[in-house]
């Protein structure tokens, strides 16, 4: 079923939404409409607009000539205003295949200049640049003209929307902002300075040896219910489970590499999004981990490695690195035998230096919340070296 033109409205409710639009989405059928613009020199002009399956276009008149858009613009513009004497046209963009196309510009702009009878590209927008255009489309034609008036009231800052405002503030708000992305040249660098530590860190860890404490042969019927209070929550996107209380340290996950390129590839790569107000909250580890545990101070990541290792990273609050451990779980093979999967983490308790891991065979029928079998268990003890 095709979107009605309401719910694309509806869609466009936040910036996030409507920067991908922006982007990646389609368009809706054709809509015209005349629009009321202040300038930045305090005069008014008519701009006619029109959105469809093609480019979105503009067009209005400036010193007797009339004035278009190019046929090729990246999505919705957002500001049309004169500096310099010139008309300056800016289009916010998100997403991948638009930051590629447009260098990745660190705000998220891209701003053309109309010269010699032609739009010609701009290295950067303009400072300061507001918002004077509407950021959707009418619901119909019904040939009424969009006033400021109307702009103000629907969305300008009452109304939770950007008219009047800083364009380069709103963009930044884009969930896939050029700037935010992985592969965007600053962003890699950034990511390469924090993982820096955490690499030399986990590649140099030493191996402690755990003791297998327990370990359970007889099958356990175990709920949604029980999967989720030991297991944590499964976070889809990465995927990643999570302990309930790491909710408090750190808001999710952004992806950093995937196996291939395209969202609906696994990650293989991801960064911990924290809650601190430090200059990159940001944790980067090497590769995707598979659990990760937290209590009030201190933020455990952890990951399979080779054979019956287990990585363990453990950061502050702020991401500051703690250390980096491989511990060997003897006997874990054990569990994997003749099963379709690797062992599963079911449970990890870290009290102060005292690890408790439990290592699960767990046979489930479609996702792991929705219950199934522990048809083998073991249960891990170690002491981790004091701080």
């Amino acid at each position: 079923m095709k979107p009605t033109a309401t719910a694309w409205l509806l869609l466009l409710a936040s910036p996030m939404a409507f920067g991908a639009f922006n982007s990646l989405g389609p368009r809706p059928v054709e809509r015209q409409w005349r629009e009321e613009v202040r300038l930045r020199t305090g005069e008014t002009v008519m701009v006619d607009r029109s959105v469809g399956s093609g480019s979105p276009t503009l067009s209005f008149k400036w010193k007797g000539r009339t004035i278009k858009s190019g046929d090729d613009l990246p999505g919705l513009p957002h500001a049309i205003d004169i500096y310099d004497g010139v008309p300056v046209l800016v289009v916010p963009i998100n997403g991948s295949e638009r930051c590629i196309k447009y260098g990745y510009p660190e705000d998220s702009l891209v701003a053309w200049r109309y010269e010699g009878g032609k739009w010609a590209r701009m290295a950067a927008a303009p400072e300061n640049v507001l918002v004077n255009l509407r950021r959707d489309w009418p619901e119909q034609d019904d040939g009424e003209v969009v006033t400021i008036a109307w702009k103000q009231k629907n969305q300008g800052r009452n109304a939770g929307g950007p008219y009047g405002l800083p364009l380069a503030a709103y963009a930044a708000k884009f969930s896939e902002g050029c700037a935010r992305l992985p592969d965007a040249p600053a962003r890699k660098a950034q990511t390469a300075v924090l993982a820096r530590p955490v690499t030399r860190a986990e590649d140099a860890a030493a191996v402690v040896l755990a003791e297998r404490v327990s370990f359970a042969t007889a099958p356990e019927e175990v709920s949604g219910r029980d999967a989720m209070v030991n297991m944590g929550e499964w976070i889809d996107n990465v995927p990643v489970w999570r302990t309930r209380r790491c909710a408090n340290l750190f808001a999710g996950f952004r992806v950093v590499n995937r196996q291939y390129p395209g969202n609906q590839h696994p990650a293989t790569e991801v960064s911990l999004l924290l809650h601190a107000k430090v200059a990159d909250p940001r944790i980067v580890v090497q590769g995707k981990p598979d659990y990760v545990f937290c209590d009030d101070r201190t933020i455990v990541v952890l990951r399979r490695g080779v054979a019956e290792r287990m990585l363990l990273t453990r950061f502050d609050p702020k991401g500051t690195l703690i250390d980096a451990y491989r511990v060997q779980l003897p006997g874990l093979a054990e569990l994997s035998a003749g099963a379709k999967e690797p062992p599963k983490i079911w449970n990890v308790s870290v009290e102060g230096a005292q690890l408790t891991l439990t290592m699960a065979d767990y046979a489930y029928k479609n996702w792991e919340t929705d219950g199934g079998t522990l048809r083998r268990k073991a249960v891990y003890e170690a002491r981790l070296p004091d701080r």
